[in-house]
């Protein structure tokens, strides 16, 4: 035979009106107000208090946001300068990154086979490079000018440098990170020779700072943030 438990229930107008005693742990419902009491064994009714009743007075803003109040209906924002909106990236791929004490940027995408390396020189402290030798097959720059200055998107590739005229490449602090390299080929019967900018220093064989000839080439190769080494066919 099935059980069935009931509470003893009446409108809160019966319950005043009748104003028993409950028994201790007696529970007593309200059926209009759909509010209850439980009893102590000795207080009566009306002398019971509805239990964990109250009234919202103030609503505060902790941390992360602003705003609140006292009354009304309450608005919560989020506070942009303890949390981080999502307002800062603006595209697929973009990083959060610290450019200061307490202080956020955002570090755009790189492009496909790139990689992050710090480099102290930028706002973000950060950087996309591409690896030497992550570009397959070789990328090649055409470079037809009398003058050329190697620069990041350098990295990795050869410069097949094609003219008649005498060609200068500049090497600067900035021009690749640490690491990278960068192969330049005389294609064109134009000589081609390098010069570092300072505090850029250009470290070759003997000092040597010209290719050899037509269809000769050199590898330069950033070692830390001033120095290059050039290898190769060099007078």
């Amino acid at each position: 035979m099935a059980v069935r438990i009931q509470f003893r229930r009446g409108t809160a107008s019966e319950w005043t009106t009748a104003d028993p005693t409950l028994a201790a742990g007696e529970f007593g419902f309200e059926t209009d107000t759909r509010q209850f009491k439980i009893g102590d064994g000795s207080t009566v009714w009306s002398g019971l208090a509805y239990p964990a009743t109250g009234t919202i007075t103030e609503v505060v803003a902790g941390t992360g946001l602003t705003e609140g109040g006292t009354s009304g209906v309450v608005t919560l924002n989020l506070d942009t300068t303890a949390v981080i909106s999502p307002t800062t990236v603006d595209s697929k791929g973009d990083l959060i990154v610290g450019t200061a004490d307490d202080t956020v940027g955002r570090l755009g995408a790189g492009t496909d086979g790139q990689v992050l390396a710090a480099n102290s020189g930028e706002t973000t402290g950060l950087e996309w490079v591409t690896p030497y030798g992550a570009s397959t097959p070789t990328e090649f720059s055409v470079v037809s000018t009398t003058s050329y200055t190697i620069s990041s998107s350098d990295a990795g590739k050869v410069i097949i440098v094609d003219t008649a005229n005498p060609t200068t490449i500049t090497l600067t602090t900035t021009g690749l990170s640490a690491g990278q390299q960068v192969v330049v080929h005389q294609y064109g019967a134009g000589s081609v020779s390098f010069s570092a900018t300072s505090p850029a220093v250009l470290n070759s064989r003997d000092g040597l700072t010209t290719i050899a000839g037509q269809h000769s080439a050199v590898s330069l190769i950033k070692y830390d943030t001033n120095n290059w080494i050039m290898i190769g066919d060099l007078v």
